[in-house]
């Protein structure tokens, strides 16, 4: 699984982890209790230098708080780090557990199963553990004790932006010979939405037209991956998997825009097909539109990675 958040990270984050199960996290600042609990057999490394916590920055009572209900807390000064492993989860991204990060700002945290991830993330966590210093009561009191020095807060309008898609699809299509004249509109507004968000300007845009019912009309979004079939009479060829760009939704069809880039890797249905057939994946046809699963798209990546 890997999923990209960007409002509420934490709290989106924490929906996906087993109750009881260990953590160990560093995250610079905690201000504030966030929407997962540190307690017996956690591990927290934050930034508890004086100058946090008398800016405000870090909350020792929040620490305290951590720290009685059986979290070992570390202090790591000048870390700006936010990276958390829970269970075979790891977390990467840019959130504090600040009010701020929760409600106003514009963050983007990452949360993966994949085990290179986790197994890196895992190894800077105590990497910084050797070089911070594990806190006790005594320590977090004094920290406690501290005159804490109240900032203007700035007034800022808060940015809504719309978290990622997140799912994984393979789409079967079928050439379109000529484009209706009352179309043509509407795809050049389209291909002009998908090259602002293209990696490369030299990129060309294609698309995908679906109309009915189907779960790919009705749920894919940008940002979610497409393993596109295409058909062309009776021939056939698959492109590596890629994300949408934009998608457009006009009357009874939608359209689904992607890049073109010049290193796109493409193969024949028959090349594909047998590929499949050796990793055990019979039940994925010419014509299938739909949703896979996280093992099922990781085995897919693993075809375009050998």
């Amino acid at each position: 699984m890997d999923m990209v958040f960007t409002n509420r990270a934490w709290s989106k984050i924490s929906k996906h982890l087993s109750r009881g199960t260990p953590k160990i996290a560093a995250v610079a600042y905690v201000s504030r209790e966030p929407p997962l609990e540190f307690g017996d057999g956690d591990i927290l490394i934050c930034d508890a230098s004086v100058s946090a916590i008398k800016n405000g920055e870090t909350n020792a009572g929040i620490l305290m708080a951590f720290k009685q209900n059986g979290a070992r807390i570390y202090s790591c000064d000048n870390l700006h780090a936010k990276i958390m492993v829970c269970g075979r989860y790891a977390v990467v991204g840019s959130s504090n557990l600040s009010r701020s990060s929760e409600e106003n700002l514009v963050e983007a945290s990452l949360i993966t199963d994949r085990r290179q991830v986790r197994g890196q993330i895992l190894g800077l966590l105590h990497n910084l553990m050797n070089v911070s210093k594990e806190l006790d009561e005594d320590e977090i009191e004094k920290l406690g004790d501290l005159p804490v020095l109240r900032h203007p807060r700035r007034v800022r309008p808060k940015k809504i932006v719309r978290d990622s898609g997140t799912l994984y699809w393979v789409a079967s299509v079928e050439s379109v010979e000529r484009i209706r004249d009352e179309e043509i509109p509407y795809v050049e507004k389209g291909e002009k939405m998908a090259r602002e968000r293209a990696e490369s300007e030299k990129s060309e845009i294609s698309w995908m037209r679906f109309s009915g019912k189907s779960a790919f009309r009705q749920k894919a979004k940008p940002g979610d991956i497409v393993l596109e079939i295409f058909r062309e009479g009776k021939r056939a060829y698959v492109t590596e998997p890629r994300p949408i760009l934009y998608r457009q939704d006009q009357g009874k069809w939608t359209r689904f825009y992607l890049e073109e880039s010049d290193d796109q890797n493409q193969m024949s249905w028959s090349e594909f097909e047998k590929k499949l057939s050796k990793v055990g994946m019979a039940k994925i046809t010419k014509n299938s539109t739909r949703n896979l699963t996280t093992r099922d798209s990781a085995i897919i990546e693993s075809i375009w990675d050998a």
